[in-house]
């Protein structure tokens, strides 16, 4: 038996929590998914055994990030099922190394798009970001094909910035919200 894991932010539709090994099988239904993953790397998780040890790998970053950052699966409340995950961590440059800039992100399972869980969770995320983190800026990286991805990025108030080189090791378009006032 699992301990349950601490909430990191809920809304009424869902709660986020950090993995949990345990969160392996329904990590993969979600990166498993070539459609999911095709613009966050590209590469669908083959089987569970690699969606563990892909898990192990995120659980000790984010042991290892600042505090209250991470990657954090979401959970719907009326039935336990995993919608997808929330982001909110450093940016890393080009050759790997953590910046000071913070990226918030979302990925969803498949069977979730267009239900308005992508808006929700970045909501939220801007929300935790600057209430809760006290962040005074916030990132989020879109590869330009990603016309879902774009439009939540806008409805949050995102401001695009044109595309970048400065982190992972492709081009996205970066947007950018300010705290209040800026």
């Amino acid at each position: 038996m699992t301990t349950p894991a601490p909430t990191v932010f809920a809304t009424d539709r869902m709660i986020a929590r950090p993995w949990q090994l345990a969160d392996a099988r329904s990590a993969l239904e979600l990166y498993g998914d070539p459609e999911v993953v095709r613009y966050i790397g590209g590469v669908a998780e083959p089987d569970l055994d690699a969606m563990r040890a892909r898990l192990a790998g995120i659980l000790e970053r984010d042991r290892a990030g600042p505090p209250g950052m991470g990657s954090f699966p979401c959970f719907a409340r009326d039935d336990g099922r995993q919608v997808g995950t929330a982001i909110i961590r450093p940016l890393p440059d080009v050759r790997g190394q953590l910046t000071q800039d913070i990226e918030i992100g979302w990925h969803l399972a498949r069977r979730e798009w267009g239900q308005g869980y992508a808006t929700e969770m970045g909501r939220e995320l801007l929300r935790y970001g600057f209430a809760e983190l006290g962040l005074e800026r916030l990132h989020a990286l879109v590869e330009p094909p990603n016309l879902a991805s774009l439009a939540v990025a806008r409805r949050l108030g995102m401001r695009e910035q044109g595309v970048t080189r400065r982190y992972y090791d492709g081009r996205e378009l970066l947007h950018l919200l300010r705290a209040a006032g800026d």
